[in-house]
């Protein structure tokens, strides 16, 4: 009687194994928003704690650090979009091939031999 019990044990742990992973696959798209709602709560409480210890009701500061965490992120996204417009306009052969012309150049130089500049004797 007790292997019986051990194995609907482990049958029913496998089972519940592959419903929570299924149910966590399906509920994906709900639960990430969710799990980064509870991290960024639980990096911002102690900064909440500290002001709401000066005087500053929690509130306010809850909104004041969105605030500037969007200002962050808006000036993360100015520095790429300027960095990234300078190396386009700095390689406009890059975007446009034909303004650099048909293709890579080569002197008549590196072509022919070069002559030799010793006499041989005459």
């Amino acid at each position: 009687m007790l292997k019986a019990n051990r194995a609907t044990t482990v049958l029913l742990g496998v089972i519940a194994t592959i419903l929570i992973g299924w149910v966590l696959h399906v509920g994906a798209d709900i639960l990430k928003p969710i799990a980064i709602a509870f991290l960024l709560a639980s990096m911002l409480q102690p900064i909440v704690i500290g002001l709401a210890r000066r005087g500053i009701p929690p509130a306010l500061t809850v909104v004041l650090m969105v605030w500037l965490l969007f200002l962050g992120l808006v000036q993360v996204g100015l520095l790429f979009q300027a960095n990234i417009t300078a190396f386009l306009e700095g390689n406009q052969s890059i975007e446009n091939p034909a303004r650099a012309g048909s293709g890579p150049r080569r002197s008549s130089s590196s072509i022919l031999p070069r002559p030799s500049t010793t006499r041989t004797g005459t």
